[in-house]
């Protein structure tokens, strides 16, 4: 639904926000609205979990807690699609605590998928670098990082 009143000149999507959108389609047209988004030689930064990372979550149990807080998530993934199942505990003024519950899911797209569509929307010097490294991917990589420039 990006939609903005005059173009800019940078557009960051970081924290695996493009996973978030499960469906191909809908990716495809965030990546449109975002070349829309931009001026002529606007520059596009994301990242995205790598299909490997998503894939090896699969059956995982994570824990993470403090004093007020405590939330355990197990993860399944199925055909391209990891859900998180998670649980959170927040300690309450009384102390006693108070459970709520949250589903995520993120689609593993590959770098391939998505330089693709960069392509596609009209992005060009597309580069894929690392995690929080400025060199290429390794086949092992947990997470990469785009950019590209509008054409």
């Amino acid at each position: 639904r990006l939609c903005l009143p005059r173009g800019v000149d940078l557009a960051v999507c970081a924290l695996d926000s493009l996973d978030y959108i499960t469906n191909p389609e809908d990716c495809k047209e965030a990546i449109r609205r975002v070349w829309k988004a931009l001026n002529p030689g606007g520059i596009f930064i994301f990242d995205v979990n790598t299909p490997e990372k998503l894939r090896a979550m699969d059956g995982q149990v994570f824990l993470d807690e403090t004093e007020d807080t405590y939330c355990v998530w197990r993860t399944e993934y199925h055909r391209g699609l990891c859900t998180y199942y998670m649980d959170l505990f927040r300690r309450r003024g009384d102390g006693a605590w108070r459970r709520s519950a949250e589903v995520h899911r993120q689609r593993a797209y590959s770098v391939e998928e998505l330089t693709a569509w960069l392509a596609a929307a009209g992005f060009g010097d597309v580069r894929v670098y690392g995690d929080m490294r400025m060199r290429r991917p390794r086949a092992d990589e947990q997470r990469v990082y785009i950019s590209c420039v509008r054409k």
